[in-house]
């Protein structure tokens, strides 16, 4: 290789390697190495693009041809050898030694923007779903409202037998938690304001079950709610109501997935103090995360769930909400029913004195 080249290759900031006609690497920079993983060792074994071929990204908004095949460049998905994933773009420059033909290909790590733009996507997407389902509950919302009050008219009239009561106030009573469950829905749907309010943890807890409790009990999945802490006390933290609603709410959207063919289907949340922290603990009776992927679950557009289930964004934006509050979402080593189990730790709002834990457990 020519000396100009040489120079290139070990002043450029870009991972960049040399293949031949055949797409075999014939040379390769340091920052190649460090991007891949890879060894000299490793490389030799298959020293080839074609596991980066294989890990191709696909978009919608991507061109689908293989490297080389069109002057755009095409977006990938690596996995490095470490377990990290990113996406990135490839240039090609083809040049000519004597009669061999060779192409530098150069790569660019495109992980954050395209994170960022499937994230856009997918809000957008859900933001339109939002609107409509909105105007919809609203609609059910006025429907419940004129039942309640015949319900309660029902009740109202003498003429009626005792059974007819009896029957009349169990249709008010339950139109009237289908209105709570809407007012709690609309109130997660509507814009937030991006501003900052003292929350209630066990609040953020009831208001996340309140939302997922027909879903959880149609697929015969019992939760149980553990609050370790004094009873005049709510660990009460500081953030956006409705993104740490959001994080919630994903947490047991997993949860539920993971419970579809388990025999025992049970969800477990806790909420205790740890220093001056609030811990809200996750854990459900699943199958539990393979360790060999445990690494990787946080990494944007990861995801163990079949083809169109999942967008694998879920855990990397909870991740991120929680940093934005000072917190953190880590997995734990697995749950005591040996299925996964999640923890948020969020700031307290105010350091409140140490009092004697109680205990309180529901269910579904």
């Amino acid at each position: 290789m020519n000396s100009l080249l040489d120079s290139f290759m070990e002043e450029t900031s870009f991972p960049a390697v040399v293949v031949d006609s055949e797409k075999k690497i014939f040379r390769f920079n340091k920052h190649f190495l460090e991007m891949t993983g890879e060894t000299k060792a490793t490389l030799s074994k298959r020293p080839s693009l074609e596991f980066i071929d294989q890990c191709r990204y696909k978009n919608q908004n991507e061109p689908d041809s293989s490297l080389g095949a069109t002057r755009t460049a095409p977006l990938y998905k690596i996995e490095t050898l470490a377990g990290d994933t990113f996406l990135f773009r490839v240039h090609e420059v083809p040049f000519e030694e004597g009669e061999n033909r060779y192409t530098l290909v150069l790569f660019h790590d495109e992980t954050e923007k395209a994170v960022l733009r499937d994230e856009n996507q997918h809000m957008a997407r859900l933001a339109s779903v939002g609107e409509l389902v909105s105007s919809v509950i609203h609609e059910i919302g006025n429907c419940t409202a004129i039942i309640s009050g015949c319900a309660e008219l029902m009740t109202m009239n003498s003429t009626l037998n005792e059974g007819t009561h009896e029957e009349a106030g169990r249709i008010k009573s339950e139109s009237d938690r289908i209105s709570e469950v809407i007012k709690s829905f609309l109130g997660f749907a509507r814009k937030g304001e991006n501003e900052l309010e003292i929350i209630s943890s066990e609040k953020l807890i009831i208001s996340a079950l309140e939302l997922k409790k027909y879903s959880l009990r149609r697929k015969g999945i019992v939760y149980h709610i553990k609050l370790d802490v004094s009873q005049d006390s709510q660990l009460s933290i500081s953030g956006n109501r409705t993104l740490l609603l959001q994080v919630l709410l994903n947490l047991i959207d997993n949860a539920e997935q993971a419970l579809g063919s388990s025999e025992k289907k049970e969800i477990n949340i806790t909420l205790d103090r740890i220093g001056n922290n609030a811990s809200i603990e996750v854990a459900d009776s699943g199958p539990g995360i393979a360790d060999k992927v445990r690494n990787k679950i946080f990494d944007s557009f990861y995801t163990t769930k079949g083809a169109g289930s999942g967008t694998g964004l879920g855990l990397s934006i909870s991740r991120r909400i929680v940093r934005d509050h000072q917190g953190d979402l880590v997995l734990k080593a697995d749950s005591s029913d040996g299925g996964a189990a999640f923890q948020i730790t969020l700031p307290l709002a105010t350091v409140e004195a140490t009092r004697e834990p109680a205990q309180r457990e529901g269910t579904a």
